[in-house]
Parts: structure tokens; C-alpha cells; sequence
């Protein structure tokens, strides 16, 4: 037997979660973890931090959320607008603390859609006429800068690229890609100076699904392919056969779109693009990208803050255990992930700049709620509860036995937060609270509970205030008994 004279010290985390079924457990980095809910890696890098929640903007809007956007004029702002449609077809703005009705009598449980230019928004859902409107007055289906009378019709989603918007979605025409014509007087034309272009019709692809653009390119999505457009060629070129079935799902990031693509086992993932063939970056965290239920995959919905993809994919199941409304989330500079266990179901988000100028994403849940993400230490009232395997310790070799007589804790913030750990194939045994800046788990080897060739610590809270800062631990008093069964 060898007294280690020396503590080894755990203390880095920046290399986020990796799934144990995507890398051999002997090649995982010292640096990540193995399953990582509800706690974040960047908030500082390299330490674990429980996440920030979600706070209810406005008042409940009756039903469902089924669609959200925040309207922004170039005027004084009077007429900026964060609008949200409900499951009965009724469209509401945010007027000071509660939502006022300002569309009605639309199709129901329709998913709503909205694109601005000119300072006018449309309001799409792909079966009734389409609706413009200026932020004040009413809605009209006629005429106005945005020719809404002469829209294309069943337009299910649009953007604006090159100064014209293109639009997508007709049932009738599902590989059609129309846009209009470039502004005059303030106002553009759907009957002249507008076109359309058909992105490879009749192949068996299920028409277009979702547009995205950063200025440069047009990105057309069928669930099958993606099409590059520069709003100037005959045709759209292909990229690859790897599209998306949903268009919430793609959000753009100044590094380029991040997507969502499924069609199955071993063919589901989030995927990125700068214009050209995508890249795959879903990897560590496969197996839970396959969890999810194909009947979710055009519901699946994104979107990007300043170093993050966020992708809500309702409800994964893995190891036995069922997250109700999983999120997956991908730090962008670090190209690491995490999941998000979210008390509500958000189908819709918005970037929305508040009337104090703040900047923040906004997202609409199935409760028929409006939330501001990522803000205040709870889920609109429920508490946050996380819990982070951490990758298995050797301290020497795999294959030698070791016990250690006491483990210290180092956290900067430790509100609800508990210290567990497993040997080997063992259960996990929770040592107790984290209650302090360095807390000593003494006696450790005493209680028989320790000595084995592998050690997988564990954090677990269930908290609602501040988020707790995990920062490290180490083993002490460490015995190697050399090559033991």
C-alpha cells in the first residue's frame, strides 16, 4: 500500500457534457461531464453554475402561444410592438403590464408567423389572407406599403434579403420560393417587378420548410436538402441532402445558421452552416438528440443569443429517466453542450427589446404564458432543480484500487447544493451539503463506503435563489492498494 502524498485536485470544467454512450469512458476528457442538466460551464468558464430561469412579460393570453415576434418601427418607438398569437387565433400586443387584442377571428391552433419591412408587420399562418398592419390602428388585407392584398397566398413564413422579402410555404405551391419587387416610394409591388422560382419541384422532398438568410445568401430548407440562393441565379444550388422539418428550429448566429435536422435514429442532430456544407455538432450528446420523439421534429424550436444555440425539443427519456421539456444547449466559442430541464413547453421565441432598451429573447409556452429566458433564479416560480455527473476519476491508473479519507468541496455559491459520489458500479451515496466556501467530507474511508478503481462525483440542488457556483474538489489522504480485485 502507497500513501499519495500529494491531493488531486479537480478544478477544470470547461469541456462541457459528453454523452458516456459517445466516447469510450477510458477516452473521456478530465475536463467534462457525463450528464450535465440545468448547470452551466461559462458563467465563469471552466466552473459549474446552476442556470438562470424564466419570468412571465405581460399577463396570460388566454391559451397556447402559436406565435411571437417583436415588431420594431424606425419612428420615435410608439409603435414598437412585441406581439403573440394564441391557440384561438386572436393576436395581442404588450400595452405596459398586460396584452391587448389587436387581431381576431383567425383560423385556430394555427402556427403564426411574422415578417417586418417598411415599417409595416404581416401576419402569416398559411390559410388565412394575410394581415399588415403599422403598429397603430387596424389591420388591413388590402393595399398599404406591403401590398398585402396581392401577398402570396398561404405564405406560411418570409424574410427579407437583398431589400426584397421572399416567402415560402403555399400548400398549392410547396416548392415555390416568390418574392417581391424592390421598394419604390416607399412601398413594394407583388404583380410587377416581383418573381418566383420553384426549388427543385416533384422531388419527393415535402416542399420548402423553413428560409433563413444573413445578408448574403438566401438558405431555402426542405426536410431533406438545403438550397443556397444569391437572389440573383436562374436556380437555387444544392448543398447537401441535409434540411430541417422545422423553421423555428434555425437561428442565426454571426457565425452562421445552427438547425435542426431529423428523420430518424442515427440521423437526428443539430447541425451549423456558414452558407456552405454544414457541419454536424451534435456529437457528444447524441444518444439524447435520438431521444426525441419523431412526432416532436416540427415542433422543435431555436434560437441564438450572443454565444449560444438554444433548441427546445419537448420531452427525451434517457437512462430510465423522462426531462419534460428538454432544451439542448450549445456553447458556441467553446463548441460544448449542456441540457436545460425547463418547467414550461416553449414552442416560440423572439429576440425582444424592452422599454428600458434592454435586449433579451423572449419565448412563448404552451401554457400561454410570454417569458423573458435566462432571467431571475426560477421557472416563473418553480425552483431549478440540476444535477452534474461529473467524468470518473482514476486518480492513478484504472486498474489500481484506492481508498482516500476525506474529499473537500470548493464552491463560491452553494444555495441547495449537495456533494454525491459513486465507486465503481456502486449506487451513488450522498455525502451531505455543500454549505460552505471549502467544505471537508471527512472520515470518509472509515465508513467503508469509498475504496475502488473508479470515482464518479456528483452535484445535485434544487434551488430558488441565487444560482450556486461549483468550483472544484479534491481527494485527500489517498492509499494505493496496487492491482486488487
Amino acid at each position: 500500500m502507497i500513501s499519495l502524498n500529494e491531493p488531486y485536485i479537480v478544478s477544470d470544467f470547461s469541456g462541457g457534457m459528453i454523452d458516456k454512450m459517445a466516447v469510450a469512458e477510458s477516452l473521456l476528457p478530465k475536463n467534462c461531464s457525463i450528464r450535465a442538466v440545468n448547470c452551466v460551464f461559462d458563467r465563469p468558464r471552466g466552473a459549474i453554475a446552476g442556470r438562470l430561469g424564466s419570468t412571465v412579460v405581460g399577463d396570460l393570453i388566454g391559451s397556447q402561444v402559436r406565435g411571437l415576434f417583436n415588431f420594431r418601427d424606425s419612428g420615435a418607438g410608439t409603435n414598437h410592438r412585441l406581439l403573440v398569437t394564441n391557440n384561438i387565433g386572436t393576436t395581442s400586443y404588450l400595452d405596459g403590464a398586460a396584452f391587448t387584442s389587436t387581431l381576431t377571428g383567425d383560423t385556430v391552433a394555427l402556427k403564426t408567423r411574422f415578417v417586418s419591412f417598411l415599417d409595416t408587420v404581416v401576419r402569416m399562418n398559411g390559410t388565412d389572407q394575410e394581415q399588415s398592419w403599422t403598429g397603430a390602428g387596424a389591420w388591413v388585407n388590402t393595399g398599404g406599403n406591403l401590398d398585402v392584398g396581392n401577398w402570396p397566398n398561404g405564405s406560411k413564413f418570409a424574410v427579407v434579403f437583398n431589400s426584397r422579402i421572399y416567402t415560402a410555404g403555399d400548400s398549392n405551391n410547396p416548392d415555390r420560393l416568390s418574392y417581391c419587387s424592390i421598394p419604390s416610394s416607399g412601398a413594394i409591388s407583388w404583380t410587377s417587378g416581383n418573381g418566383s422560382l420553384d426549388i427543385n419541384p416533384n422531388d419527393g422532398d415535402s416542399g420548402l420548410t423553413a428560409l433563413g438568410t444573413n445578408g448574403t445568401v438566401l438558405l431555402v430548407f426542405k426536410r431533406n436538402s438545403i438550397y443556397r440562393w444569391d437572389g440573383a441565379s436562374t436556380f437555387a444550388n444544392k448543398i447537401i441532402s441535409i434540411g430541417t422539418s422545422s423553421h423555428e428550429s434555425v437561428a442565426s448566429h454571426d457565425s452562421g445558421w445552427m438547425y435542426f435536422f431529423g428523420v430518424g435514429k442515427n440521423s437526428v442532430g443539430a447541425y451549423r452552416t456558414s452558407g456552405g456544407y454544414p457541419q454536424k455538432i451534435s456529437l457528444p450528446i447524441e444518444r439524447w438528440f435520438e431521444a426525441i420523439s419523431p412526432s416532436n421534429y416540427d415542433n422543435v424550436a431555436g434560437f441564438c443569443d450572443d454565444d449560444h444555440y438554444y433548441l427546445s425539443v419537448g420531452s427525451v427519456t434517457i437512462d430510465g429517466q423522462t426531462y419534460t421539456n428538454t432544451w439542448f444547449v450549445y456553447t458556441i466559442s467553446s463548441q460544448i453542450w449542456h441540457i436545460e430541464d425547463r418547467a414550461d413547453r416553449f414552442n416560440f421565441f423572439a429576440t425582444y427589446r424592452d422599454t428600458n432598451d434592454n435586449l433579451t429573447t423572449v419565448g412563448g409556452d404552451t401554457d400561454g404564458n410570454v417569458q423573458t429566458i435566462n432571467s431571475g433564479t426560477t421557472d416563473n416560480g418553480t425552483p431549478i432543480s440540476t444535477e452534474c455527473e461529473l467524468s470518473p476519476i482514476y486518480i492513478t491508473t484504472r486498474a489500481r484500487t484506492k481508498t482516500f479519507g476525506q474529499i473537500t468541496i470548493y464552491a463560491s455559491e452553494f444555495q441547495g447544493l449537495q456533494f454525491a459520489l459513486k465507486t465503481d458500479n456502486k449506487d451513488y451515496q450522498v455525502l451531505g451539503e455543500i454549505n460552505r466556501t471549502e467544505k471537508h467530507f471527512d472520515g470518509i474511508s472509515h465508513k467503508g463506503l469509498f475504496r475502488g478503481k473508479r470515482f464518479y462525483p456528483k452535484i445535485i440542488a434544487t434551488n430558488s435563489s441565487t444560482a450556486w457556483l461549483f468550483e472544484g474538489l479534491e481527494f485527500n489522504e489517498i492509499q494505493d492498494e496496487g492491482y486488487k480485485q
